[in-house]
């Protein structure tokens, strides 16, 4: 994971059952720093990118972590992203059904 900025990240290695937990940590570590960079005021705002280029695996649960952390750092506030993937990943992620879930009704 790098941190660049209070609202980057960029996720690295694997996203599936078995490298979630190393994830989780990661997507954690990044909503704390977030909140702790707020200015205090009860309505967060900021627009950052999430890549996923350097993901070499998902799954559904790496699927539902993603979807979990983004409905955690849009919670309270106005943030809106944007997802950087490879053209793999964006296949995979509609294979397993997260399309509405992580692209609303954009296509992907």
């Amino acid at each position: 994971m790098n941190l660049s900025d209070s609202v980057g990240i960029s996720l690295v290695g694997d996203l599936s059952m078995i490298g979630v937990s190393e994830q989780f940590a990661a997507m954690r570590q990044h909503i704390e720093s977030y909140e702790e960079s707020d200015t205090g005021s009860s309505v967060r705002k900021g627009v950052g990118e999430i890549d996923l280029t350097r993901i070499e695996s998902l799954d559904a649960c790496g699927c539902q972590l993603l979807v979990t952390f983004l409905r955690r750092i849009g919670s309270g506030g106005t943030y809106t992203y944007s997802l950087k993937l490879t053209d793999d990943l964006r296949e995979k992620i509609d294979t397993l059904g997260f399309r509405g879930e992580l692209f609303g009704k954009e296509s992907i």
